[in-house]
C-alpha cells in the first residue's frame, strides 16, 4: 500500500473541490504492518518531522496561521 501526501488547494464551489498543488511524498508501506500499526520509532519520527517541517515552511511563507 502507498501513503501519498500532497499539498492541496481548495476551489470554491458546490460541492467542494480540491486540486493537487504539489506532490510531497509517496511512501510504500507493507499493508500487514500498517494493519498492526507496527512502526518503529524512526519511522514515526521521520514522518512526524516531515509534517512539522512542511508546516513550518508554510508558516514562514505566510501561508498558514
Amino acid at each position: 500500500m502507498f501513503i501519498s501526501m500532497d499539498d492541496l488547494e481548495e476551489f470554491p464551489g458546490q460541492p467542494r473541490s480540491w486540486q493537487q498543488r504539489e506532490p510531497i511524498t509517496l511512501k510504500e508501506i507493507d499493508e500487514k504492518r500498517f494493519d498492526r500499526m507496527e512502526f518503529d520509532e524512526k519511522d514515526l519520527a521521520d514522518f512526524g518531522y516531515y509534517i512539522l517541517a512542511r508546516l513550518h515552511a508554510f508558516r514562514s511563507m505566510g501561508e498558514a496561521p
